[in-house]
């Protein structure tokens, strides 16, 4: 019944945002408002606001690794496809952009905090902060290669003073100093709680915009491999990793299911690369993501 509640509560919003939309509420361009009003204000503030009173010991290296290594494993066999001519640069790019950059920023920590509460809040920011700087840079990479054939490592400067790995940055500091700034915390906390909601409105918001039969098409294929690979790539490396936790074991696999960041397509459209196809990627994923969760949340449930 958890799952099925969950489920009911992200879609109630995302019925939303597409309803805001279709009654010019709120305008096409307000879609890229609200989601950089969450990326540099909202998930910053609840990064802060987590961090900083997180109990590090949660951070182990199992959570990294579960976390990356399944998806580092799939990247590293799509360039390799590409390098032997079985897919071309444009299915390289489409591929690697889609792995490489999950939602667990945005829908993930909606999705855990509704969930699991606040032990499902914590481990969902640990591997967002982890994830969210990872799916940039693979992004960013992959977009400056399509476009010019080379990657510049002076692109990624914006990346490094970006709000994110500020507040990542931040936390840390006064977690580790043990810092009660009470009004800093207080004021992150606040805003920070904006964070899942607001972004799960967003992606209704996409959705209306970009849904067409056509994008549906061209996007499937790549929504289809983020949802099946994604998983399966992950449960072969949670199996081999001997001291991880149940309850780590069942995070990192139901994180598995997080669908494409929204982000893809404000990049895609940054770098006025395959604009559509990456909407409707996000699109896709974000749908298919429901079924992809419910599976996997009754796996763990065995």
């Amino acid at each position: 019944m958890i799952f099925i509640q969950t489920a009911l509560l992200l879609i109630l919003i995302v019925s939303l945002g597409a309803w805001s939309r279709y009654k010019d509420i709120f305008a096409q361009k307000d879609t890229v408002v609200l989601s950089t009003f969450v990326y540099n204000f909202a998930f910053p503030a609840l990064l802060i606001a987590t961090l900083a009173k997180l109990d590090f010991h949660l951070i182990k290296f199992e959570i990294v690794l579960g976390s990356l290594l399944p998806i580092v494993i799939i990247l590293v066999v799509i360039l390799l496809l590409y390098k032997i001519q079985i897919i071309s640069k444009e299915q390289m790019i489409l591929a690697g952009v889609t792995i490489g950059f999950g939602s667990n920023a945005f829908f993930g920590i909606a999705y855990f905090d509704s969930m699991y509460d606040k032990a499902g809040l914590e481990f969902a920011v640990i591997t967002a902060a982890i994830l969210g700087i990872f799916g940039v840079v693979v992004c960013i990479s992959l977009l400056e290669y399509a476009k010019a054939g080379k990657i510049q490592p002076k692109v990624f400067k914006g990346v490094l003073l970006s709000p994110p790995v500020l507040a990542v940055g931040l936390g840390v500091v006064l977690a580790t100093f043990d810092l009660d700034i009470g009004f800093l915390e207080k004021a992150s906390a606040l805003l920070g709680k904006t964070a899942g909601g607001v972004s799960i409105f967003v992606l209704g918001m996409f959705i209306y915009d970009h849904f067409s039969l056509k994008v549906v098409k061209i996007a499937l294929p790549y929504a289809l491999f983020r949802a099946l690979a994604l998983p399966l790539s992950t449960f072969a490396v949670l199996v081999f990793m001997d001291n991880i936790s149940n309850e780590l074991f069942l995070f990192l696999f139901q994180q598995a299911g997080i669908p494409a960041a929204i982000s893809i397509s404000i990049f895609a459209n940054k770098y006025q690369y395959m604009q559509s196809t990456f909407a409707g990627i996000v699109m896709l994923s974000s749908f298919l993501s429901f079924g992809v969760l419910g599976i996997l949340y009754l796996l763990t449930s065995f």
